[in-house]
């Protein structure tokens, strides 16, 4: 935590934004993150440590291997860990947990500690951590996650639904959307190097990326990372990130460009 305090003390006189919900200085920091030499050991002094975060984890009344939790980077929310995946820290092979039952005893039980130190809690108006649920075989980085509030306990239920649809001329669908070659789209292939199988989710991240790319040279830290560009740092580049947001959000620009 000293780590991150030093490393936001030394940025904090370019917070140009008074509003709570502005990102506009997590998209700076994170930028200048990004853009730094030592970047994989700078992201892991300035973020939550596995050691830090996870206070206690259990499933089923058995407590939890933390070997099993696998660190990855999140585009938005920094550092994570995941667990579940049937790999560990190491990327090897760890065990699946088996549901034995309905009931909260027989579940995932967590402790997070998500404190935050005093002098930088002026960066954000909410705290807390962001939960991601997912099947094992997705990616997490496209899939909106579930904020849980410091100091509270927090109990997520969940049923599963999978939806399958026939392809076109029955549907909007396409068919053979699990071979990487099947398409000649750089946005289709661009899925399968940098997730788990396609996704059109992850395909319109990569799409509104690309469109950020070409017109502001720089990449969003918001969004999935596939380019060698640098990030967008600077008030002008985080401004023409904006447009670029309304731009995709106010016009056909999905529907015409990215599918």
């Amino acid at each position: 935590m000293k780590n991150a305090v030093e490393f936001i003390k030394s940025i904090e006189d370019q917070k140009f934004s008074k509003n709570p919900f502005e990102d506009s200085f997590e998209l700076y920091a994170k930028g200048i993150i990004e853009n730094s030499s030592n970047f994989s050991q700078l992201r892991h002094n300035v973020g939550d440590s596995k050691e830090k975060l996870i206070v206690f984890c259990m499933y089923s009344k058995k407590a939890c291997n933390m070997s099993w939790f696998r660190y990855y980077y999140h585009a938005m929310y920094g550092n994570c860990y995941t667990i579940n995946s049937g790999f560990g820290e190491n990327d090897d092979n760890v065990p699946i947990f088996t549901a034995v039952g309905p009931k909260r005893s027989l579940g995932l039980r967590l402790i997070l500690n998500v404190s935050v130190a005093e002098e930088i809690k002026f960066l954000k108006g909410n705290m807390g951590a962001q939960v991601i649920i997912h099947n094992k075989t997705e990616s997490p980085f496209m899939i909106e996650g579930i904020f849980l509030s410091p100091k509270t306990e927090t109990n997520i239920a969940l049923t599963r639904t999978f939806y399958s649809s026939l392809p076109k001329p029955y549907s909007s669908c396409e068919s053979n959307t699990n071979d990487k070659n099947a398409y000649q789209s750089e946005l289709y292939k661009q899925v399968f190097e940098n997730g788990f199988g396609y996704n059109q989710i992850l395909c319109i991240g990569f799409c509104s990326q690309r469109l950020v790319i070409r017109n502001c040279k720089c990449y969003s830290t918001n969004l999935p990372k596939f380019s060698n560009s640098p990030p967008c740092v600077s008030l002008e580049q985080n401004i023409c990130y904006e447009e670029q947001v309304k731009f995709a959000t106010e016009t056909d620009f999905i529907q015409d460009v990215c599918f």
